[in-house]
């Protein structure tokens, strides 16, 4: 049997993962709003459905764990079929999205906004680093022209405000180091902006949930994702994909398992 016959339906695969599901929602998350979500994701885009269940369940595991909801319609969180060419399988990644990073950010106690644009050739945009910094975006009204450069600039808590500004040559280097092209493609000013608000991470405070996400987003590039998600669930997860209706309870991840989890599966 072919890897494209190796699909499942979406009411299986709710059948199976409904009970993790429910047990690793976060408390400001509804469970018919997520499988609500979570159907219309696979009509959306039926190749998930030749993704392995598990790979699947353990990224909106992930998604409900965090608070963030999966979809391209919502930007913050983005299921990508990723062919395993070891395996002979489709398997599920996730792509943190720009929006998503935001709404991480802002809950923890350092960051109080964080917004991120995408300049075009048509726009009027100077900006400065150094002692008299300054950044100042026009957009055009019309005639954009192409992208040219991403910006994002966070306001932390103390009022201080901090930005970030790449260049369309730095964000094209950031795609070509992605194994996840496709993603690209499809939301190409929405990758642009979330490498902008990626690099200002750098100077920003970050929150436990942010961290643990944005180690995971990075495995992603490197191909490393799926694995990763299965030693941080030490096959608690991994034994969900059964005939049972109700499947055993989903561990909580944390970033404690994470660092553990880094140690052997990167160099």
């Amino acid at each position: 049997m072919t890897t494209s016959m190796q699909t499942f339906k979406p009411q299986e695969f709710l059948k199976t993962w409904t009970g993790a599901i429910k047990n690793a929602l976060s408390t400001n998350m509804d469970l018919s709003r997520m499988l609500s979500i979570i159907t219309n994701e696979f009509r959306l885009n039926p190749k998930l459905m030749e993704c392995t269940q598990t790979s699947v369940g353990n990224c909106i595991l992930q998604a409900c764990q965090v608070g963030l909801r999966p979809g391209a319609l919502l930007g913050q969180f983005y299921l990508i079929p990723y062919r395993n060419n070891k395996k002979n399988v489709i398997e599920c990644q996730f792509i943190l999205g720009y929006k998503g990073m935001i709404e991480l950010a802002m809950r923890g106690d350092g960051v109080k906004q964080i917004e991120a644009h995408a300049v075009y050739a048509g726009d009027m945009f100077e900006y400065e680093y150094g002692m008299s910094s300054f950044l100042k975006h026009v957009p055009a009204k019309e005639n954009h022209g192409e992208l040219i450069t991403c910006w994002a600039l966070a306001t932390l808590r103390s009022d201080i405000k901090q930005f970030h500004v790449i260049d369309k040559e730095g964000i094209d280097r950031a795609k070509s180091f992605s194994k996840t092209p496709n993603v690209w493609d499809l939301h190409y000013e929405a990758m642009a902006r979330k490498t902008a608000v990626r690099r200002l991470f750098n100077y920003l405070p970050i929150n436990p949930d942010l961290q643990l996400i944005l180690a995971l987003d990075d495995a992603a590039d490197r191909g490393e994702q799926v694995a990763m998600m299965g030693a941080i669930y030490e096959g608690g997860v991994e034994t969900i994909e059964t005939e049972e209706e109700t499947p055993q309870e989903a561990p909580k991840s944390n970033v404690d398992q994470l660092k553990e989890v880094l140690k052997t599966t990167t160099k």
